[in-house]
């Protein structure tokens, strides 16, 4: 069944690519896949710790034809070493049960890996360039008063949403953080708060019934 509905599970334009070589830059990653069609995003997962490159990236075609064009001319070698590059399936995080109720336009986004030291100002800044910004909770540790790396933005329009999760990787403060839809929770009365892409086991300890997004 799974196999059945893989096509949909594939993110448009979007590739993986593993065993990237730690002297591979964003611009030599871009430089190279623009061979096969234009590329309209570029990014290289970073250790969020050592600030190193973690051997791995996501490259997006502005064209999604252009995915099929790179998959005919492997192996691929960049920077003397085998690369694996193949089509990015979008993480389905969240449990089936909650995505059958859910009709996807939120105005609200949760953000996963937040780089420690950053501001609410910091968040504004970076957001307001897609759209209004309305509302920003970062979430902090209540015994260390430490940011936990995650926090929600909320925007005025559906729309604004849907363009920023259409991108889904960010650099903010030079770290790549992850955006996806915060997905609210419903009572008998209606929905009540929003929550990350996944429910934490067990107790919540974010306050204002929010919940981190897993990774």
């Amino acid at each position: 069944m799974e196999n059945a509905d893989n096509s949909s599970m594939l993110e448009p334009g979007k590739i993986f690519v593993g065993g990237l070589s730690w002297e591979t830059t964003e611009e030599s990653l871009k430089t190279y896949f623009q061979k096969f069609g234009e590329v309209s995003d570029c990014v290289i997962m970073l250790d969020p710790i050592t600030k190193r490159p973690r051997g791995f990236g996501f490259v997006t075609y502005a064209d999604t034809s252009s995915v099929n064009e790179m998959m005919k001319h492997g192996p691929h070698t960049l920077d003397n070493k085998t690369i694996d590059p193949k089509p990015a399936t979008v993480k389905t995080a969240t449990p089936p049960s909650m995505q059958s109720s859910f009709n996807g336009r939120v105005r609200k986004v949760f953000i996963g890996g937040i780089a420690a030291g950053t501001t609410e100002d910091d968040i504004r800044n970076f957001f307001s360039q897609f759209g209004t910004v309305t509302e920003i909770d970062l979430k902090y540790d209540k015994a260390t008063q430490r940011m936990r790396g995650f926090g929600f933005v909320g925007f005025d329009s559906e729309d604004v949403v849907d363009r920023l999760c259409q991108i889904h990787f960010h650099q903010i403060n030079g770290k790549t953080v992850e955006v996806k839809k915060a997905e609210p929770r419903f009572s008998a009365t209606g929905p009540q708060s929003y929550q990350g892409p996944r429910p934490l086991g067990g107790g919540g300890g974010g306050g204002g019934g929010y919940q981190q997004g897993g990774g």
